[in-house]
């Protein structure tokens, strides 16, 4: 049953299904409200909210977000009632009236379908029955919802009625269902303020295994005649007033109140809008930048050369996505009028004032006309906003070229039924195709979804769609097979679930109830046609398994062209998944536990504003991809002192793909070189990286060579006989509180560090003080439930390699046109190059959902700072005398932003000579200068911001040179702000500042000479 709803995005995209569903269901006419009922865990009784309009929108769906947070069950009255129980004294808020709660006006019926014992055994049970008896009463659902456990089945009608009207039709809609014998809650059919649970949210019955609700189904309203006369032929319950013929003062005037819901289309939603959309973000920084060109183009410059009107609009598109106040600052940081203040000030003054359309966007700059010339959309009257959340990424040029070159995940039927949680957890859970699409190959048969044996038998009492084995290690360390069975899941409508077992444990009596309890259930008598069936199939794939390909992991290989992706026992290509044989597996890398958990755990860091914790979990999805680049390895490398996420990163980047037993702390380069050749293409991982004193920097730097050569250290075997070098191509992911760059290079040659991307970890996650038993909990987690990842990005990269091929080149290519790789660079660009496309397919299937715009822009900078390190090595960065000079040069090359003493007092002379008069203006304008010369005070005040900059642009290693001239006492760091212009008739904002004191003899090479000062 499917029905169609205006709506003011376009397409078949609905905005804000709570509001939709709120707004038909429940009536809001000025003088009433509509209460919101929840309850909190372990805490009796369920107090509510009252709303008086849909104005209070924003603030409803607030408490909703907040409530769903906090594991409550949420419910709502399905009338309007007359007034309220008081002003909740800490916040101000209507407390609702449930007790003594009259209704006054109503607009929906809901016959509430129980799934229990005695009544329906499951949804879709319900469904079966309710659907064919509206068919035949002529009766239209507005709304099917899940109720969790139950079925909700609302008739809508296109305007509210008053009580008088709904009581007598309400009682012989329950009639007509108790005459068909539907298994339902009549007294909540019959009660105008009964309370119905909301399908925004969560059934909490079961605290250990929560439910969701939602809406199954939207159709069309009725009229009150139409429902009347469908029920027309049965009996009003005693004591239920007659019905009345709807009059004028029964029934609202359409022209007052219009048919159509009110948030969905017109002025009314207009005039919501401004509250609603202050608590509501619809769209992706990704997914704008793919719609919007002229989004595309400012991110591009930051913002540089912007006009304001432009400034404006971009403002207020930033309300709609995702951290849109940090992309707001990156839409701006780049221009030289630059001021965070003001910037903050501009969108919040954006905020709530709708969204901002092509037209008006095109209108506000000569630039931005220009580019919407070009666009796809151009002169479709539409917003920006409109096509981001239609999701039409890559039809009109995407932002990143790898976006257009990957293929959309395509959901996988499983049973006639694709799962909408996620499109890519039937890949994994309906494992073996061989197993349903062949079982005569183990003598039995599938009849109706039902498993028959060679002698007839059926099997079990439930229906089987799908059978898949997976390798797991048990407690001994010995590997056995976990049999994974989907079946029909009967407390949600046409879903599926796993019932998942060890191959050997059902022929006890244990393992068998566990089987049972888990819902694939069999007679007693059939115990031992069970065990003989799990046999045979276990029996089949171990024979498939010995008989299977050898191969290595990763990349599987033809004549030197990719076919297809090994891991988890099997190899995945274009035509399907088949068994391999891994010589000496790795126990370390069997997959076990559930996608769904390590998905939650290993989101947990992500969108905390740690983008290189991001960085280096993407580790895991880029390492594959190494080999389509020209580098054979490549070293990313964390450093940080204790507690910025190195080591939290890395466990999570190895769960992909196994136990973070692969993150080993104490082990040698020689062990490393043996991992490497056993991982293939799979990332190697190495925490708390430190050169023994007997390896030295030079025997390191050494190292790091043959470790990014790919190639494994040449040996002999113990009959002195040549052994076999293995050729590998992946990632070495390494942390340290040492600079491995330092480590692996020395002072004329860069070789070594030009192989190694290493990432100073900020210290964000130190300032979230996660709490320690927090990040243990995670890390459990990940530990319990590792390798899931890894089956599906497998399988992915084995279907889709020849499109990864294509997107990881167009990265590269768009990493050089924007830095002019040089060929001594390749490695960190490829590196770069891989981590994003790496990223961007995770974020695609639904793995880990990484910020993948900030991913970009951090990469782009690595890359410079990294160009500025290695360069640094021509010099002795750690002389101060060197980078003295570096600061005269900077103060010469900024003479013209110069505070000085001649402006301190106020009312004085004219100007220094070394700020020209007509550019005050503009100084104040933009925020701040370069550096202040306080001559009386003998010291320079240097910005730590425009110094930054500067050294970015000449490629100088700027955290060397702060910290030579730091160590070295030439320079002081204070711990607050400074504003440069404090005490003058200028003004700027405090900013970090370096402090060189004149009176040091070797800072006296900063003093200006006398030239009018």
């Amino acid at each position: 049953m499917t029905g169609t709803t205006v709506n003011p995005f376009g397409g078949d995209y609905t905005p804000d299904p709570l509001a939709q569903f709120l707004s038909r269901v429940v009536p809001w006419v000025p003088g009433g409200y509509v209460n919101i009922h929840y309850d909190f865990p372990g805490k009796r009784g369920v107090p509510g909210r009252a709303y008086a309009a849909l104005d209070e929108y924003g603030t409803l769906k607030g408490l909703i977000d907040w409530l769903n947070a906090k594991g409550s069950n949420l419910y709502f009255c399905i009338a309007q009632v007359a007034d309220f129980e008081g002003l909740n004294p800490k916040n101000g808020e209507r407390k609702a009236r449930r007790k003594g709660a009259i209704a006054r006006w109503a607009r929906s019926f809901v016959l509430d379908l129980d799934v229990k014992r005695g009544a329906y055994p499951s949804q879709k049970a319900a469904l079966t029955a309710v659907l064919p008896w509206l068919d035949k009463m002529g009766l239209k659902a507005g709304f099917i919802t899940s109720s969790g456990n139950g079925i909700h089945v609302y008739i809508v009608l296109d305007q509210p009625v008053g009580p008088e009207v709904w009581r007598p039709v309400a009682s012989q809609l329950a009639a007509a269902a108790e005459a068909a014998k539907l298994h339902a809650d009549f007294k909540v059919t019959r009660n105008a303020v009964s309370l119905v649970r909301l399908p925004y949210g969560k059934n909490w019955k079961d605290p250990q295994a929560p439910k969701d609700c939602r809406v199954l189904s939207v159709g069309p309203d009725m009229t009150l005649a139409a429902l009347q006369a469908a029920v027309a032929a049965y009996p009003i319950t005693s004591g239920v007033s007659t019905p009345v013929e709807a009059k004028p003062g029964l029934v609202l005037d359409p022209a007052v109140f219009p048919r159509r819901p009110p948030i969905i289309h017109g002025p009314d939603f207009n005039r919501v809008s401004a509250e609603r959309e202050k608590n509501r973000v619809v769209t992706s920084v990704d997914l704008l930048c793919a719609a919007c060109p002229v989004v595309r183009d400012s991110e591009g410059r930051g913002g540089d050369t912007d006009i304001e009107p432009l400034w404006f609009e971009l403002a207020k598109l930033c309300h709609y996505v995702q951290d849109g106040r940090d992309y707001f600052h990156r839409l701006s940081d780049q221009d030289p009028r630059y001021d965070r203040a003001a910037t903050d000030q501009k969108f919040d003054t954006a905020q709530g004032l709708g969204w901002p359309q092509c037209a008006t966007i095109a209108a506000a700059s000569p630039a931005a006309s220009a580019i919407c010339k070009s666009c796809a959309f151009n002169g479709q009257g539409q917003s920006p906003i409109n096509y981001a959340v239609r999701g039409l990424l890559g039809t009109t040029g995407a932002a990143m070229p790898m976006q257009a070159a990957l293929p959309a995940p395509v959901a996988q039927p499983l049973n006639g039924h694709v799962n909408g949680a996620s499109a890519f957890a039937p890949v994994l859970q309906a494992g073996n195709p061989i197993f349903l699409n062949n079982l005569s190959a183990i003598g039995h048969n599938l009849v109706n979804g039902f498993i028959v044996n060679g002698a007839g038998q059926q099997v079990f009492k439930t229906p089987v769609s799908n059978i898949d084995c997976v390798w797991e290690t048990d407690r001994s360390g010995r590997s056995v097979l976990r049999v994974n069975v989907t079946i029909p899941d009967g407390t949600q409508t046409n879903d599926n679930k796993i019932v998942t077992f060890l191959a050997g444990e059902i022929a006890s009596p244990g393992g068998a109830t566990s089987v049972r309890n888990q819902g694939l259930t069999f007679e007693p008598k059939q115990h031992a046609a069970v065990v003989t069936t799990v046999d045979d199939y276990t029996t089949y794939v171990r024979r498939q398994l010995a008989a299977g390909k050898e191969t290595r992991l990763g990349w599987v290989t033809s004549n030197g062209t990719i076919t297809g992706f090994c891991y988890g026992g099997f190899t995945f290509d274009t035509n399907g998944k088949h068994f391999s044989f891994v010589p000496s597996p790795e126990h370390a890398l069997t997959p076990r536990g559930n996608l769904a958990d390590w998905r939650t755990a290993a989101n947990f860091w992500v969108g905390r504003g740690c983008v290189e914790m991001e960085v280096m979990m993407a580790t895991a999805f880029a390492s594959p991809l190494l080999a389509i680049t020209s580098s054979s390895g490549v070293i990313v490398f964390a450093r940080s002192n204790t507690g910025h996420g190195k080591t939290a990163s890395l466990k999570t980047s190895a769960s992909v793909w196994g136990s973070m037993q692969q993150v080993p702390t104490s082990v040698t380069v020689t062990w490393i070189d043996t991992e490497i050749a056993l991982k293939n293409n799979l990332p190697v991982y190495w925490d708390e990286l430190v050169p023994s004193p007997k390896q030295g920097s030079a025997r390191f730097g050494e190292a790091v060579l043959r470790i990014t050569s790919g190639t494994e250290r040449g040996r002999n075997d113990r009959n002195n006989n040549h052994g076999t070098i293995r050729i590998s191509r992946t990632m070495l992911i390494a942390a340290s509180n040492h600079s491995l760059t330092e480590i692996a290079s020395t002072k004329d040659t860069g070789a070594q560090a030009a192989r190694v991307m290493e990432i100073e970890m900020s210290d964000a996650l130190k300032r979230l003080a996660v709490p320690e038993s927090v990040t243990a909990q995670v890390q459990m987690a990940l530990e319990n439930n590792c390798g899931q990842a890894g089956l599906v990005y497998a399988e992915y990269l084995g279907k889709n390699h020849a499109n990864v091929a294509a997107a990881v080149t167009a990265t590269m290519q768009w990493f050089e046109s924007k830095l002019g790789i040089d060929s001594a660079e390749r490695y960190w660009m490829n590196a770069s190059a891989v981590l994003l496309v790496g990223a961007t397919i995770s974020k695609k299937l639904g793995l880990i959902d990484f910020d993948i715009l900030s991913m970009r822009k951090f990469l782009l900078e690595q890359l410079r700072r990294q160009r500025a390190a290695v360069k640094d090595m021509a010099v002795d960065p750690d002389d101060p005398d060197v980078q003295l000079a570096r600061i005269k040069n900077f103060m010469n090359t900024n003479r013209n932003w110069v505070v000085t003493d001649t402006l301190v007092k106020p009312g004085g002379a004219t100007p220094c000579a070394l700020i020209p008069s007509n550019d005050l203006h503009y100084q104040q304008m933009r925020g701040g200068f370069a550096l202040r010369y306080a001559v009386n005070d003998k010291r320079v005040l240097i910005s730590e911001d425009k110094l930054k900059l500067w050294t970015s642009q000449q490629e100088i290693n700027y955290r060397q040179l702060r910290k030579t001239l730091i160590k070295h006492k030439y320079c002081t760091q204070p711990h607050k702000p400074r504003s440069l212009t404090s005490g003058t008739r200028l003004h700027s904002a405090p900013e970090a500042v370096l402090i060189f004191d004149l009176t040091m003899q070797p800072n006296t090479a900063l003093i200006v000479e006398d030239d009018g000062v």
